[in-house]
């Protein structure tokens, strides 16, 4: 994972299989995720209003490591 935009489509990717045609909000609402949807969030942000998000590697890191240990509680 070297990018935010990776390591959201990772975690789509594993843990919502065939949820392909939901957006990125509505696969989120009702649920109460905490890092997985500050990680959609950021990711919204950049693919769709197409900004730039200052994230050093460690931050994004600890973001990706706790969305999915969060993602494994839900999911498992």
């Amino acid at each position: 994972i070297h990018t935010l935009e990776d390591a959201y489509l990772f975690l789509r990717w594993k843990y919502f299989p065939g949820k392909e045609h939901l957006t990125p909000y509505e696969l989120v609402e009702g649920r109460e995720y905490r890092y997985f949807k500050e990680l959609t969030e950021k990711f919204t942000k950049i693919r769709y209003s197409r900004t730039e998000e200052e994230m050093s590697f460690s931050e994004l890191k600890k973001l990706f490591l706790e969305s999915e240990k969060e993602l494994k509680r839900y999911h498992n």
